[in-house]
């Protein structure tokens, strides 16, 4: 089962720059990442092309960044945020 992140957590609390993020919520952010890109319930209906290679990319490199040792915080809290951020565009609100 999927960790249930807390009831006020969306994208703008993760990206908060006070808010230390997690293993869980980069699990939770990809598999709303996912869902949000399989149901077509984008924010913009057409992505273009290169917006949406930046997306893939960025959500590969999160994905990657969990295989990583020390529970996936290999990378410094401000990249992990770059990227989703980068991952998250033009999919969800901010």
């Amino acid at each position: 089962m999927l960790p249930t992140p807390a009831p006020r957590q969306s994208f703008r609390h993760l990206l908060d720059p006070a808010y230390l993020l997690c293993r869980n919520d980069l699990i939770w952010a990809l598999m709303v990442l996912k869902q949000k890109t399989a149901e077509g319930t984008l924010l913009h209906a057409e992505l273009p092309r290169p917006n949406l290679v930046r997306n893939v990319h960025a959500m590969a490199e999160l994905a990657l960044a969990l295989l990583r040792p020390e529970s996936g915080m290999a990378l410094a809290q401000s990249d992990l945020k770059t990227l989703l951020r980068e991952a998250s565009a033009g999919i969800v609100e901010p």
